[in-house]
């Protein structure tokens, strides 16, 4: 029941448990190193209970400020075994947006000091990685033995900023210099394994970042910048002409004209054309499947688990036969094609509004100047241009449970903390 004022009462843990839970929260997200060392492994069962024990530790110490959090938790008891047991095991899952969603939860509302604390943690994940690409093929792209290739660029990419980040806030020069080297180590491994927007979207994210912050003199500038500041939209319609000019160069050269023939392909050693229009091809097919199959899949979608793919096969994706894919692809190698054939026109209004509700809140936020801090400006808006980039030519929600819940848990750290009753006072 309501109090009197009208707020509901929180669910509380016992007093102990809750006092040894938050004492060693700043130590709960090592759980992510140690699962990235056991997925090198192959060790997929141990590694995800692992982060399954992480959520939980996470949800309920979320008890004691969002009461709602109980029903999360219950989600996640009746989802437990789909989660560890089936990731991997199929394209695409009913539990794949829920995951996210946990994370985000899990995360929601922390201070800064305690993401700081996570971004560190979050860096640390390159040192396994580090270590397990060294012994690797040299010859063959990098992956994950659980994930492939694209899971795992999506992955480093997303380490990378979190590496960043933590250099900028470091306060002591030492730490500095090691995070900052880890943003470094990543880039062989994301040349190794050979995914585009892996490479290039990391170092545009934080671009655009500091584009934003620029072109509206954001507080987190330092004066150095008032020449920059005092010519700043000159420069950056300059820098933006040219990067939309180079993009235009590249998409006629790679999709309005590519070579047309297997044995031109060949002799011209353009695999990435012919890979990246089997992408393209792939996305237009399985956005297309909707509009086919009447007006019920086209509002609700045709569902998961290789419903899709059946009908995206090499019959009707030409680069799939030049390829030797007569199956097709089994995931649509974007965001918004994937949700639309899979979810219908509700999904993509859903993932549209999702979209809207957080650069509104990256505007409030960082633009405007409310309740900004550095975390967010560091971390937060870049990982945004990130999950963008990514939108377009990847499915990054799928398959892999840790990826998953990196990108709740960054989706989490664009929210200001509000403070409760064992903070600084009641919020009603």
């Amino acid at each position: 029941m309501p109090s009197a004022n009208g707020s509901f009462p929180s669910a509380r843990l016992p007093e102990r448990l809750q006092c040894v839970l938050r004492r060693l929260d700043r130590w709960a997200d090592a759980a992510f190193p140690i699962a990235i060392a056991m997925l090198c492994l192959d060790a997929r069962y141990p590694a995800y209970v692992i982060l399954l024990l992480w959520l939980i530790w996470r949800l309920l110490l979320q008890l004691d400020r969002h009461p709602l959090v109980a029903i999360f938790l219950l989600l996640l008891g009746a989802q437990a075994g789909q989660f560890v047991l089936e990731r991997d095991l199929q394209p695409s899952s009913v539990s794949d947006p829920l995951v996210i969603a946990l994370g985000f939860v899990a995360m929601v509302g922390r201070q800064d000091r305690q993401w700081r604390d996570t971004l560190r943690w979050l860096s640390l994940c390159t040192f396994p990685l580090l270590v397990w690409s060294i012994g690797q093929d040299p010859g063959q792209p990098l992956q994950l033995p659980v994930a492939g290739i694209n899971r795992l660029g999506f992955l480093l990419g997303f380490l990378q900023l979190a590496c960043w980040s933590s250099a900028c806030l470091a306060t002591r020069w030492w730490s500095r210099c090691v995070f900052g080297a880890l943003a470094v180590g990543c880039l062989p491994m994301l040349f190794h394994n050979g995914s585009r927007v892996a490479i290039l979207a990391p170092g545009l994210a934080v671009f655009c970042a500091f584009a934003f912050a620029l072109w509206l003199r954001n507080q987190w500038l330092p004066m150095s910048w008032q020449f920059v500041l005092a010519w700043r939209r000159p420069i950056l319609i300059g820098i933006f002409a040219l990067l939309l000019s180079s993009g235009l160069v590249v998409v006629h050269r790679w999709y309005l004209d590519p070579p047309v023939d297997m044995e031109q392909i060949r002799s011209n050693a353009s695999e990435n054309v012919l890979s990246d229009r089997g992408r393209v091809e792939t996305a237009l097919c399985w956005a297309r499947q909707p509009l086919r199959r009447g007006e019920e899949k086209f509002l609700l979608g045709l569902g998961h688990n290789e419903k899709v793919q059946r009908y995206c096969d090499a019959r009707r994706v030409p680069s799939m036969r030049l390829m030797g894919r007569p199956e097709g692809l089994p995931h649509a190698h974007n965001l918004f094609a994937q949700i639309f054939a899979e979810n219908g026109l509700l999904g993509v209004l859903s993932l549209g509004s999702v979209f809207a509700l957080l650069a509104r809140h990256a505007w409030m936020t960082v633009g405007l100047g409310q309740a900004s801090t550095a975390h967010r400006f560091l971390f937060s808006i870049p990982l945004l241009v990130y999950l963008a980039l990514n939108a377009g030519v990847s499915s990054f929600q799928l398959f892999m449970m840790s990826n998953q819940l990196l990108v709740g848990l960054g989706l989490a750290s664009l929210w200001p903390a509000r403070p409760f009753d064992g903070d600084v006072g009641r919020v009603d």
